[in-house]
């Protein structure tokens, strides 16, 4: 199991992500929160997230957009 970080800005509630692992979804509609502003990073975190060994391509798809996004960071959880 992993728990994804995700560096996002917005000046509003209205952002939704979701996550796709070759072409599966494993997490969906997570919504952004208000960050204070469109240049005003803060990191989200999703846990619990099950990734395969091995390579894979990994999708971050904007379900609805009003926000920006920076990176991502996987960290495996023990």
């Amino acid at each position: 199991m992993y728990t994804i970080k995700l560096n996002v800005a917005s000046d509003n509630t209205k952002g939704r992500i979701s996550l796709a692992s070759d072409g599966a979804l494993i997490a969906k509609e997570i919504t952004v929160s208000n960050t204070g502003g469109l240049t005003t990073f803060k990191t989200i975190e999703i846990k619990n997230i099950p990734l395969k060994a091995g390579k894979q391509s990994i999708k971050v798809l904007a379900d609805t957009g009003y926000f920006n996004f920076n990176y991502l960071q996987f960290i495996r959880q023990m």
